[in-house]
């Protein structure tokens, strides 16, 4: 993106010259955009959040693994040795890979423990994070594609563009994976479930027996799987990107119905700027002709799966692809969805070639019998694989619109309408018209029939407006859901990376001259930490630099034995303010040590507290503070359900100072694998249910909830109209294990309930409000998608530092004074200045300390000091 393009897509938003601060920014040596759109920032010429926007609108970047953006990096050295025109030789120990007659040796991160199968240029084997201690996808080249520089080169651009594109259906891409043998991959979400194909299959065999299908398996289901991944095509498609692979057996269906877009294996950027990704890539396959390997991925002259490719695709012509492409193949996985059956079949490959640059598929029968094509679906078919592009849809967006139509019962538009109902729907909007034919009519006596038509056609646009409401209500809870499953992640994996941090130094015991702060160092501000000071959040005295240190009654009798590890303990401050900061979401690597502090002790993040507990009888509890008597972790509960437990633990709710708290804890090991105590996390439960939502100030819905499977309340979130009480019928559904939407009367008034599991948590989300309501709702809606039917959330406010604070807290001026200064070299940095100072620029500056102030403490845990440990020689 070049400034041209920057100022275009700027004037959709605000009106700004762009000329005169990039000029500014080239006499200061600058000379990409992302610094551009920084300095913009620093210069308070744009907002934050139009500053976000704009990062976002970024096109996919796919540079080769000898890019100059990978100087210095693990993927430089691997190119170095693992690409066979490379030289060969010792890579620097700098990275973390060394060769000797012995050969590679690698402190890998991914360690394989099972294969789950293989494609055309790789292998995906399910894997374990080291680090994190999860699950995950790994996805390698095959052993014989390694000699293949432009196999490498494809897979390379598939980590790129994946990771790249980040939406809820599209699978996401966690980090890239280097081997000690030098062979290359990238891990991903392990999606528990089963493809789209596998479906289609079951469905076709109950069909065939006559069985019932139910409702995972109904038509409606498999439509709304069809337009979820119409979504994630359509964000991709504004990206640049085209899929090019479209087919059932890549739409994987999750376990909760997560539905996500498989395998970018072959996808290129729209245009002539994706062709160096084609050049000299062909794979030979052996029987390349058997009707058997239908199914599989082709790359050649065509690329992509032969039963799905668009007729421009067949014919190679891959400079042409576009969005219509995709859609093309769209439009015949729609059909297999309804009729079961492939769209395009034949004897060989070469025959369903043919056919696919025809723009030919197999007839089916048309009708609303079990196989057959209802006349909207076929219609909308039709449209979808019209041979010339020009003459499909415009979008995939389109395309997915048509299908909610179906679904909601309207007409679509690839179907002409009858006389009877396109009148109808005329009288519907032409009102004053519909009044003036009616008084004519009616000086003939034909007043009463023209009078039941408008009035049949009130009650139609009635009936429309509520199933819009009652479809958006569903669609926004199934949304927050998703989000609340997000957020409960990110705080499991905050609580794991501390686990980490800590085990690490129970193991070590690096010397240490740091002091434990005990209850009484908080007693007064010359004893407690430099930081020590008022916090709104709290409402006392607290430090974020400095957790607070007891110890039971036997460990403090018997303390000169456990003094080093006092002592040691004493450097878990920044590891503790970074689990709470990464509770946030927030990027907060970024931010001032002031900001940080207000951050959690002003505007508060959603966990509330942090502790950790050792089997000596030792514990630590953060934010420090006074009024934590000593305790025994020993005997406390959190200790004993994680204990004998591995991962994170969810406890159950408990209220601390009139606020709902979810407690997390994680059992601690040392490298020996004996047991040494416990970590726990708490989580306001109230600030993850009141997070800004998607549609939460609608007025159709009245409460959200979170709900266990016993039917108890955990937490809720009540809005205008006062609380909604839980009715037994949804009570009875969640205890089954269902979801979706139902009416239910409690105390002779109906609600309307939408209802949807956590996959963190044996738990609900529950969405209610008055019938009523849903009914007579003043909001307008075109569309049941809460995405166009609600405004977006505004940003959340910036944390504002407090004024008490002994950290230096930036005033307006010394705010502006900063930024314009000149940026501090990194020895310069505070050690408080985040755990990794990963940013350069105005953005990331920190001051030092006041004169005659104390220093904040260091900070041990920085990334590779952490996870890192030496090879024994």
């Amino acid at each position: 993106m070049n400034l041209a393009e920057l100022q275009r897509r700027v004037d959709r938003i605000v009106k700004l010259d762009l000329s005169p601060f990039h000029d500014a920014y080239r006499a200061q040596g600058g000379d990409d955009i992302d610094g551009f759109l920084a300095f913009l920032g620093t210069a308070r010429a744009i907002d934050p959040a139009l500053l976000k926007e704009l990062h976002g609108m970024g096109d996919v970047e796919t540079p080769s693994v000898r890019d100059l953006a990978y100087r210095g990096t693990m993927l430089a050295a691997w190119a170095e040795t693992g690409l066979p025109e490379g030289p060969r030789g010792t890579v620097r120990a700098s990275v973390g890979v060394a060769t000797d007659a012995a050969g590679p040796v690698s402190d890998a991160r991914f360690r394989s423990i099972s294969r789950l199968g293989e494609g055309a240029m790789g292998a995906i084997d399910i894997a374990r994070d080291v680090y994190l201690r999860r699950k995950v996808a790994l996805k390698t080249v095959l052993p014989e594609m390694a000699g293949h520089p432009e196999i490498l080169g494809r897979f390379l651009s598939e980590m790129q563009i994946t990771a790249q594109l980040e939406h809820p259906n599209i699978v996401p891409v966690y980090a890239l994976d280097v081997s000690a043998g030098g062979s290359l991959g990238y891990a991903m979400k392990l999606v528990q479930g089963r493809d789209l194909a596998a479906i289609l299959e079951e469905t076709q065999e109950k069909v065939e027996k006559g069985l019932p299908l139910g409702e995972d398996l109904a038509l409606d289901r498999r439509l709304e799987y069809f337009i979820k991944v119409c979504d994630a095509l359509e964000y991709a498609h504004s990206k640049g990107i085209v899929h090019r692979d479209l087919k059932p057996a890549n739409i994987m269906i999750g376990r909760h119905n997560e539905v996500y877009l498989m395998d970018w294996g072959i996808a290129r950027p729209i245009g002539a700027g994706g062709q160096a990704l084609e050049a000299g890539f062909v794979l030979p396959e052996p029987d390349a002709s058997s009707a058997k390997n239908l199914g599989r991925t082709r790359v050649g002259d065509a690329i992509g799966t032969p039963p799905y490719m668009s007729p421009e695709q067949a014919a190679g012509k891959n400079a042409e692809l576009d969005g219509k492409s995709d859609q093309y193949s769209m439009g015949l996985i729609l059909q297999e969805c309804v009729t079961l059956r492939p769209a395009v079949d034949g004897a060989t490959i070469e025959a369903v070639l043919v056919k696919a640059m025809l723009g030919k598929h197999d007839p089916v029968p048309i009708g609303d019998r079990p196989g057959a094509l209802p006349r909207e679906i076929d219609a909308i078919v039709r449209r979808a694989t019209r041979l010339d592009p020009r003459d499909r849809y415009p979008s995939i967006r389109a395309l997915a619109d048509e299908v909610r139509r179906y679904l909601r019962g309207e007409a679509v538009e690839a179907l002409p309408e009858g006389r009877l109902r396109r009148a109808g729907r005329w009288f519907g909007e032409h009102r004053m018209a519909t009044l003036s034919l009616l008084l004519a009519v009616g000086l003939v006596g034909a007043g009463g029939t023209i009078g039941a038509l408008v009035a049949g056609q009130a009650r139609v646009a009635t009936a429309h407006a509520r199933e819009l409401r009652v479809s958006h209500m569903a669609a926004e809870a199934a949304i927050q859901t998703q989000l609340v499953d997000r957020d409960l992640t990110r705080y499991e994996a905050a609580l794991t990376e501390f686990v980490g941090a800590a085990q690490m130094l129970l193991s070590t015991l690096p010397t240490s001259d740091a002091a434990p702060y005990f209850e009484e160092s908080f007693g007064a501000r010359e004893t407690a930490p430099p930081d020590f000071g008022p916090s709104p959040r709290y409402g006392r005295d607290v430090s974020v630099l400095a957790p607070v240190t007891s110890m039971a009654p036997d460990a403090s009798r018997a303390r000169a034995p456990i003094e080093p590890l006092l002592r040691s303990l004493a450097l878990l401050g920044p590891a503790f303010r970074a689990l709470l900061l990464g509770s946030s979401g927030a990027d907060w690597r970024g931010l001032l040590p002031p900001a940080q502090r207000a951050l959690i002790a002003d505007v508060g993040v959603p966990a509330l507290r942090a502790s950790l507990g050792l089997r000596e009888g030792v514990t630590l509890s953060f934010p420090g503070m006074a009024g934590r008597p000593p305790a025994d972790p020993r005997e406390a509960a959190y200790f004993k359900l994680a204990e004998g437990r591995a991962g994170v633990v969810w406890g159950t709710p408990t209220t601390v100072d009139g606020e709902s708290i979810l407690p997390a804890s994680a059992a601690l090991h040392d490298e020996r694998g004996a047991f040494r105590g416990v970590a726990l996390l708490e989580v306001s439960l109230s600030r993850l249910l009141a997070r800004p939502a998607i549609a939460a100030d609608r007025d159709e819905v009245q409460s959200r909830s979170l709900v266990g499977r016993d039917g108890k309340i955990m937490a809720e979130d009540n809005r205008g109209g006062g609380r909604v009480p839980l009715a037994p019928e949804v009570a009875e559904a969640i205890a089954a294990g269902q979801s979706g939407s139902l009416v239910a009367k409690v105390n002779g008034r109906p609600y309307r309930y939408t209802y949807h599991p956590l996959s963190s948590l044996d738990w609900y989300y529950v969405a209610a409000g008055e019938e009523e309501r849903v009914e007579k709702s003043k909001e307008k809606l075109v569309t049941s998608d809460p995405r166009k039917a609600s405004p977006a959330p505004a940003p959340a406010p910036s944390p504002r530092p407090v004024a008490a604070s002994p950290l230096p807290v930036p005033t307006a001026a010394s705010a502006a004074s900063a930024a314009s200064a000149a940026p501090l070299a990194e020895a310069e940095l505070p050690p408080d200045a985040g755990l990794s100072p990963r940013r350069s620029g105005p953005l990331s500056r920190a001051s030092t300390a006041p004169s005659g102030e104390p220093p904040a403490p260091p900070n041990p845990f920085d990334k590779w000091k952490v996870y890192e440990r030496k090879k024994k020689p």
